[in-house]
């Protein structure tokens, strides 16, 4: 992890360098119900990304001048697998929040 210097690195490269790492090792880890939990670990989120990265490109292509996509989706895991997705894609992201309530639906 000494190749790029701390600070310097982005999210993707970072993520990238401790899958190789810790393959293994918990990346997140969150509840499922009140009795159980759900670990996912940086190989399974790198892997998450790239093919994330495979579906932009394919569907996109790359961005060579860091155009800018948005994401609408839940606010969970996939969030973030998305905005490391589209950085390795020469993307930036902008996401749109929105909190859908019995009064916004009338």
């Amino acid at each position: 992890m000494d190749s790029i210097p701390f600070g310097r690195r982005t999210v993707p490269s970072a993520i990238d360098e401790f899958a190789q790492k810790f393959r293994k090792r918990s990346w997140v880890i969150f509840p499922i119900d009140g009795n159980h939990i759900q670990r996912v670990s940086f190989g399974s989120c790198a892997r998450a990304i790239n093919a994330a990265c495979w579906w932009l490109k394919n569907t996109l292509g790359t961005s060579e001048t860091f155009e800018t996509i948005a994401y609408i989706g839940p606010n969970d895991i996939r969030y973030l697998l998305f905005f490391c997705a589209a950085v390795k894609c020469g993307y930036k992201v902008i996401f749109n929040r929105i909190i859908l309530t019995a009064a916004n639906l009338q």
